[in-house]
Parts: C-alpha cells; sequence; structure tokens
C-alpha cells in the first residue's frame, strides 16, 4: 500500500525511529507505525498527531503492510519502507481556513452561518465585515446553547 510518512528534520519520528531512503522498519507485538494516506492531510493534522517544525519536516513516500488501524486522520500498519523523500506538501492559509469551514458546515446547521460560509467559499463575500457577523451569531448561537445546558443541569 502506498502512504506517506512525516520526520523530523533528521529522518526521525516522534518516537525517535529512524527513516530514510529504502529504510523499512517493523512494528512489533500490539504496536502499529503511523503513516497517511495524502501527504497533505500529514501536514494538515502534523500539530495534532507530531507537531514537528514543518520547515524543517521531512515527507517521505512509503509502501506499507496493510491497515491494521485506520482512524481516518492515520493509519496504523505493521511495515512501512520509506521509499523516497518527497517535497513538504504547503498549506496556504486560504487552503486552511476552507477545510476548516467545509468541516464547520458538516456539523453546524445556522441559516446565517451556512450563508456566510457559501459566500467565503465561491468567492462572493471575503470581507471583514461580513466574517465578523459570522463569528459574532456563531458565538451568541454557543453561548446560548452553553446557558440551556448549564440550567438543565442546575
Amino acid at each position: 500500500m502506498k502512504a506517506y510518512k512525516l520526520t523530523d528534520s533528521k529522518g526521525q519520528s516522534r518516537k525517535g525511529c529512524q527513516w530514510g531512503e529504502n529504510v523499512t522498519n517493523i512494528a512489533t507485538g500490539k504496536g502499529t507505525i503511523h503513516v497517511y494516506a495524502d501527504p497533505y492531510l500529514g501536514v494538515f493534522i502534523n500539530s495534532i498527531h507530531d507537531n514537528f517544525v514543518l520547515k524543517t519536516a521531512k515527507m517521505w513516500e512509503c509502501e506499507c503492510s496493510e491497515p491494521v488501524a485506520d482512524d481516518r486522520l492515520k493509519i496504523g500498519v505493521k511495515s512501512c519502507t520509506t521509499l523516497k523523500e518527497i517535497q513538504l506538501p504547503v498549506l496556504t492559509t486560504e487552503q486552511r481556513v476552507e477545510i476548516a469551514i467545509r468541516v464547520v458546515m458538516k456539523i453546524y446547521k445556522d441559516k446565517e452561518w451556512q450563508k456566510w460560509a457559501d459566500k467565503w467559499l465561491s468567492g462572493e463575500d471575503r470581507s471583514y465585515a461580513a466574517a465578523y457577523a459570522a463569528y459574532t451569531a456563531a458565538d451568541a448561537a454557543a453561548y446560548a446553547a452553553y446557558t440551556a445546558a448549564d440550567a438543565a443541569a442546575y
């Protein structure tokens, strides 16, 4: 299976496992080696998994055994060979904002916020005023939900 491995500048993963061109590592027991299905995903969620300094991190194209775990963010495999280093993808601020908006759209159904999100995604309105209005509406809704939950719990 083709996958991607993110390492620090020395080619080491978070627990100090060494990687490099044509290096194979095998997980023993219940352990797994974490890889990503897509290099952009690895970069996007780096801060919650490895937190490597992206200016110096390395991305490796890998050949891995079949997955034994998959939480849709990272994949766990028993065997991984890093074949070659590839250029680390760069996500712009605009791309990160778009991803965040699309994720929130899946769960937050406020009509005004959805209207703002659609306009931002289409490029129709990316103004500060529109973003601030969406923020204050979402903040007010969150506070109202918190207050209602707190009152119900009391």
